[in-house]
């Protein structure tokens, strides 16, 4: 069950900047601040409080449960990853896009390059994710905004293949989500709640999974996978309900 703030009418958009500058990369970003993740609820009074600059969790007693999150230092860095070949999507990443540069200026904010190629006179503040970038983003990345459904969600987890999933802010475009908690007209909300350190997250296993091919293992990349896990921020303390298996319905 999802908590959910009233819908709203008015746009929270703001007009574009015009002033831009000399573009960026990601090997030019800092190393990503540290976080405490501190069990809530039963757990509260019995969980130490974790810091770090990464978010693990294993099977014992707090798995599957609400924690809260909070920076240690001001986040820098933000994923923006949004659901493919869609105009409805462009045209909705354009205005988060626009509207976190006005309200968040001190943020950068890393694009596939698909939205980079798309944006009119981007600003310094956004930089394109270009081929090879993918290994520098661990160390990098705040946090992750995902736009779209379930299966964008699940493309940023597959981008981690080897190490944490950052926190991720999921973002429905209004089909049917189980990962994606919040709504578009809220983003201001959520953002500000994280940001403020006021958000609670959820925390997820991902699966290993070892193919064979005649008897024999077939290598993957992915082999570590099975340990780290990937998390679910929202806002106001609200909760979501997912399967423990991870990726099914």
């Amino acid at each position: 069950m999802i908590i959910r703030l009233a819908r709203r009418t008015t746009s929270f958009w703001p007009a574009r900047s015009a002033a831009f500058s000399t573009r960026r990369r990601v090997s030019d970003l800092p190393v990503k601040a540290e976080i405490e993740v501190s069990a809530m609820g039963r757990f509260a009074s019995v969980v130490a409080p974790r810091r770090g600059r990464t978010v693990e969790q294993r099977v014992g007693s707090t798995y599957g449960g609400t924690h809260s999150l909070a920076f240690l230092s001001q986040p820098d860095s933000v994923l923006f990853i949004a659901k493919r070949d869609d105009a409805k999507t462009l045209l909705a990443a354009r205005k988060i896009l626009q509207y976190i540069e006005e309200s968040r200026p001190e943020l950068t904010l890393v694009v596939e390059e698909e939205i980079y190629r798309q944006l009119d006179n981007p600003s310094d503040a956004i930089v394109p994710l270009r081929e090879g970038d993918g290994t520098l983003l661990p160390s990098c990345i705040d946090f992750v905004i995902a736009l779209g459904g379930d299966g964008t969600f699940l493309r940023v987890a597959s981008m981690f293949d080897l190490c944490s999933v950052p926190p991720v802010l999921g973002i429905s475009m209004g089909t049917l989500g189980f990962l994606m908690p919040i709504h578009l007209e809220t983003f201001p909300t959520a953002l500000e709640e994280l940001l403020e350190s006021r958000a609670s997250m959820l925390l997820r296993m991902r699966l290993q999974c070892v193919v064979t091919e005649d008897g024999q293992s077939v290598p993957s990349t992915s082999r570590e996978l099975g340990s780290k896990s990937l998390s679910l921020v929202f806002f106001s303390k609200s909760f979501l309900t997912i399967s423990h298996q991870l990726f099914t319905r």
